[in-house]
């Protein structure tokens, strides 16, 4: 219940909506804020933050910011996942077309066949 404490202390009022960030509260939260649990830990701290954003556009840039970096790193770590797997099947990307996939398999007879 802390968090909900928190969150109606912290809306509205800059000082201490400034404090969470000085304090590295904000970082904590954002980390938080994705794990889903049973006692909704999660979407307390996003509610919190949310609160912490609430008529503070420092802080709600702050807080976009950490979102935004959290997304990149996962959209990277997706990306590298997925290279390897297409590596392990013998596929790789086309430099010259973006969505399309090369082989280095070679297929026996591929190049008597008549079009």
């Amino acid at each position: 219940y802390i968090l909900q404490i928190l969150a109606g202390l912290c809306n509205g009022y800059p000082e201490a909506q400034q404090l969470m960030v000085d304090m590295k509260v904000v970082e904590m939260l954002h980390r938080v804020e994705g794990i889903a649990s049973n006692n909704r830990v999660g979407p307390m701290a996003e509610n919190l933050l949310q609160a912490l954003q609430n008529n503070n556009d420092q802080v709600s840039k702050f807080v976009e910011s950490l979102r935004d970096d959290t997304r990149l790193k996962k959209k990277r770590t997706a990306l590298k996942k997925r290279k390897r797997l297409l590596k392990q099947m013998g596929f790789k990307r086309s430099r010259k077309q973006k969505n399309k996939l090369t082989a280095d398999v070679q297929i026996e007879g591929i190049d008597t066949l008549s079009k």
